[in-house]
């Protein structure tokens, strides 16, 4: 079954590296993401993109290439914005983040996941949803 779901092209959102390395680096990870949702993606220092970034970044998000570029072009032309960082988490060269962002002036709950190598992110995965309007909601919502 999981043999079959690989497409034999481009990453999917499933399979990558599976070896948590740097165990000892944990909290330097965690606060490395943290610093790059915050100061990038939620207060537009864009010309720190590259100090957080690996220029050959793997995107499992198949609306994005490989590449910091092909990064920075999705979120500069989906007006890609973090609105609250709500948890970051970690494991070695692994963080994960539960996000709320507006793309496209959209609400979406994020969840990403970083792998991080020499303190730059060089994989990531990301899962996205959109949050339905206080209108629509039967209970208090994601968040």
């Amino acid at each position: 079954m999981i043999e079959a779901y690989k497409d034999g092209g481009k990453h999917d959102q499933v399979f990558g590296s599976e070896d948590f390395e740097d165990l000892d680096k944990t909290e330097e990870n965690k606060k490395r993401v943290r610093l790059f949702l915050v100061e990038v993606l939620q207060n537009h220092a864009t010309e720190k993109f590259s100090e957080y970034v690996a220029d050959d970044i793997i995107s499992h998000q198949h609306e994005i290439a490989d590449g910091s570029s092909a990064y920075q072009e999705y979120l500069q032309e989906n007006n890609v914005e973090y609105d609250f960082i709500f948890k970051v988490i970690g494991h070695g060269n692994y963080v994960v983040a539960y996000s709320q962002a507006l793309i496209n002036s959209r609400a979406y709950a994020v969840f990403d996941i970083f792998r991080l190598q020499a303190g730059k992110i060089v994989e990531r995965y990301a899962v996205t949803e959109p949050i339905p309007a206080k209108t629509e909601l039967t209970n208090s919502g994601k968040f």
